[in-house]
């Protein structure tokens, strides 16, 4: 059997300033659970022997900047399937 190469329609691209909710969901996604990983390796990151939380806090600051793109009235609708990203909206 031969691949497929599957072409993306010039409309299915996303733009470069905006991306949908769904896009937005995964990159929350892949956001937190590096987040959730990194703080296993926390405590070996030390700078003159105190723990150095500046990657993980980077991390959660870019979730909530990325979180502030869902618009207020959409929170709860985004939230339906998203359950999961409850604590980016201060639920």
């Amino acid at each position: 059997m031969s691949k497929q190469k599957t072409k993306v329609k010039k409309q299915d691209k996303p733009s470069a300033d905006k991306i949908g909710y769904e896009d937005l969901a995964v990159l929350l996604t892949i956001l937190d659970k590096e987040a959730h990983n990194a703080k296993y390796f926390e405590p070996m990151r030390k700078i003159d022997d105190v723990v150095d939380t500046s990657y993980i806090d980077k991390i959660r600051r870019i979730q909530f900047v990325h979180a502030a793109q869902v618009k207020p009235e959409k929170v709860d609708e985004f939230l339906e399937n998203n359950t999961h990203l409850n604590h980016l909206f201060n639920l």
